[in-house]
């Protein structure tokens, strides 16, 4: 019987990287296997793989960022922009060019709103913190964390409940008070 290929059941996960890295070559994507996360990143002429076991993940961070707003204050100042050259210019050929450059503007504006918030997701291990590249934007970042979390709880077990690590911690307090008195 041959043996399975590697990756066999490899399922990627949603996100990719922001525009502006794509745009200098660098792509990032996020796979799950059965016993790990892999990281794919490449650039230009360079792949790099990192495997993350779930055994071994700490702590999934995700952080909202300003560069969605950066974004839409560009795109508006681009409509603005567009919009006052094509009320100054006379030429029919400078209203359509004007004209249209305010409309692409806008186009990416609405793309920006649509797409949501930003942030800046990292996965935290015993040997440091690694940059979830592709993980840009807050709602394609949730899908993929609850499907990490359930490979993660599988592989480490679930946590107690908040309460429960109260009590023990008051009981062991309690214990730790009768012994020393």
């Amino acid at each position: 019987m041959p043996s399975p290929p590697l990756w066999q059941n490899l399922q990627r996960l949603p996100g990719r990287a922001p525009m502006f890295l794509q745009l200098v070559g660098l792509n990032a994507s996020l796979w799950l296997d059965d016993a790990c996360l892999l990281l794919a990143d490449s650039q230009l002429l360079r792949d790099s793989y990192r495997r993350f076991y779930y055994a071994d993940i700490q702590a999934l961070q995700l952080r909202r960022t300003s560069r969605g707003l950066v974004y839409n204050i560009l795109a508006l100042l681009g409509i603005v922009f567009c919009l006052l050259i094509f009320s100054a210019v006379n030429s029919r050929g400078a209203h359509v060019f004007w004209l249209g450059a305010a409309v692409v503007s806008a186009i990416l504006l609405t793309i920006n709103l649509l797409r949501g918030p930003t942030c800046r997701c990292q996965v935290q291990t015993a040997a440091g913190r690694v940059a979830l590249v592709s993980l840009s934007r807050a709602r394609a970042a949730r899908r993929a964390f609850a499907r990490i979390r359930e490979r993660i709880a599988a592989a480490q077990g679930a946590l107690p409940a908040p309460e429960s690590v109260a009590q023990r911690l008051n009981l062991h307090l309690a214990q730790m008070n009768q012994r020393s008195t």
